[in-house]
């Protein structure tokens, strides 16, 4: 803390002039440049997320920390629109936004926080009567650049929480809450996880084309909608390298990644026993079709995971980095798990954009998942308002495979959408952000088939696709309806950092029984990161 302190007053007084580094994956966040980038005449590849600077150039500037700032008290800027320490090293005029010089560095430090309260009035159990609610995060978040062409970031995360009971259920059930990481019980009734993540970020300027380069330890996102059926936000951070290739309308993505199942490798057990451990290699090729259309062709390929030998079967198509060759040397039958995709949007006007994406696991199986969705930014000139709506389809036992070990998941949850597969879903969101302040309203309706006993319905990814088994009648269909209001402040664009209530009301029901959620919050937070409750 005198630490902190020491740095906040020798360093908090200087000039801010530098971009945010890569934009947040968080979705509210983006509405601040997402009327920027949806305009006809921004050609920008938007799809492969997060967002790296030199690809997105200007349209980072609606979350920029201004010059325009420093003309503020001290504490105004540090509380409004400045990261909480900095530390520059440029030679920089006034006017400069970014770093040029290979001796220049702009850093910054800044902390992360989630501190929320609540009750779920809708749990009727005798845990509701013993147990408050609440979320204690503690962290911190640094960023910098140094000279022209390196980006670098690191962050950690440490939470204790007790959760309203149908969160509380998948807790228990899959031991990880949802994108951060592997659990520990703590108290009577809460968990304690942790999440650590970073990344080094090079970018070189070649004749008429960039080429960046990243790795470290993060999580991506594919497509223009708020769910993804081909790569999500959803699961933890995992170690990654990205290779990205832009030339004019082309960009070229290839990424390989250590995925994980949460089983002990070999004969290993206790708390310190390593997990199975599986390369996923995503090839991704994005084209965007004159000013209105962006259309990409997307790739996986999950390679064996490590048996009782500790070794991964690595085969050399691994490492290949051409689009559509694993999927023609192995197919969607082999040991290894292929899937191929399609990913487009459609900007019809400055302010409306249609978006679709199509995967494809193994249609002689019937597995695939289908998203189909329309973004509507700033409707009729009001500005700053979001209103979205998408629909999802995945067809029972897709990014599943023979071998449960192989299935298109990592640390215990789906790498696409949240639900696995066999689901039908409808999202509906409306955001307003009027100058700090915003609402955000959002409705969820979902049907499955409820897997029970030894019988698959294929909801569950993490069962193998041969294990297809049926009752005598036709399976029932479970309902899910899921309602999110919440409003409040933003006290802070650089982080995110807000103050806001909100309510979650929420049923999930069949003919045999019925699960009520009615939770009232409030909650003090940074976000910048996704956090899928809404299932």
């Amino acid at each position: 803390m005198i630490f902190i302190l020491i740095f906040f007053i020798l360093y908090g007084s200087c000039q801010s002039l530098a971009q945010p580094f890569i934009y947040p994956l968080e979705q509210t966040a983006s509405i601040r440049f997402d009327s920027v980038i949806s305009k006809k005449t921004a050609n920008i590849h938007s799809s492969f997320k997060p967002l790296l600077p030199p690809q997105a150039g200007e349209y980072f500037q609606p979350l920029a920390e201004t010059v325009g700032t420093i003309q503020r008290s001290f504490f105004y800027r540090k509380l409004k629109k400045e990261s909480l320490i900095i530390l520059d090293g440029g030679r920089l005029k006034p006017q400069d936004t970014v770093i040029t010089l290979p001796g220049d560095y702009y850093i910054t430090a800044d902390p992360l926080f989630h501190f929320e309260t609540g009750k779920d009035f809708g749990d009727t159990s005798a845990r509701a009567d013993t147990s408050r609610l609440y979320r204690n995060t503690r962290g911190f978040l640094i960023r910098g650049q140094v000279g022209g062409n390196l980006v670098f970031e690191t962050s950690f995360l440490e939470n204790q929480a007790v959760l309203p009971a149908y969160r509380d259920e998948f807790v228990r059930n899959n031991k990880v809450a949802p994108g951060s990481g592997r659990i520990k019980p703590f108290k009577n009734t809460g968990y304690d996880f942790a999440m650590a993540g970073g990344y080094f970020m090079y970018h070189t300027g070649l004749k008429k084309s960039d080429l960046d380069i990243s790795f470290g330890h993060g999580k991506h996102f594919i497509g223009g909608g708020y769910r993804s059926v081909l790569l999500s936000d959803n699961t933890f951070n995992y170690p990654f390298l990205r290779i990205a290739f832009g030339r004019g309308i082309f960009q070229y993505t290839a990424m390989y990644a250590v995925w994980q199942n949460m089983y002990r490798q070999g004969n290993a057990s206790g708390a310190e026993g390593i997990f199975q451990r599986k390369v996923s290699t995503i090839h991704y090729l994005n084209i965007l079709a004159g000013k209105t259309i962006e259309v990409g062709f997307f790739e996986s390929l999950i390679s064996r995971a490590a048996g009782n030998t500790g070794k991964m079967i690595l085969t050399p198509y691994v490492y290949n980095p051409l689009i559509g060759l694993n999927t023609m040397r192995f197919g969607f039958a082999s040991a290894e798990n292929a899937m191929i995709g399609v990913n487009m949007k459609i900007k019809i006007s400055n302010r409306i954009k249609f978006y679709d994406q199509f995967a494809v696991d193994d249609l002689s199986k019937g597995k695939y998942a289908m998203q189909g969705g329309v973004k509507i930014i700033n409707p009729f000139g009001i500005r700053t308002v979001l209103m979205q709506t998408e629909v999802n389809y995945v067809t029972p036992f897709t990014y599943a495979h023979s071998d449960s070990l192989q299935a298109y998941t990592h640390y215990n949850q789906p790498a696409a959408h949240p639900l696995g597969a066999g689901f039908f879903e409808s999202v509906s969101i409306l955001y307003l952000n009027f100058h700090d302040f915003f609402s955000r309203f959002q409705y969820n309706y979902i049907t499955y088939y409820e897997d029970f006993g030894n019988f698959n319905f294929g909801k569950n990814i993490f069962r193998s696709d041969e294990t297809e088994t049926y009752t005598p009648d036709v399976p029932e269909i479970t309902r899910i309806n899921y309602f999110l209001a919440e409003t409040g402040y933003i006290l802070n664009p650089v982080t995110n950092m807000q103050v806001c209530v909100g309510a979650v009301i929420r049923s999930e029901r069949n003919s045999a029984w019925e699960k009520q959620t009615k939770y009232l919050y409030f909650t003090f937070r940074t976000s910048l990161s996704n956090l899928y409750w809404d299932f």
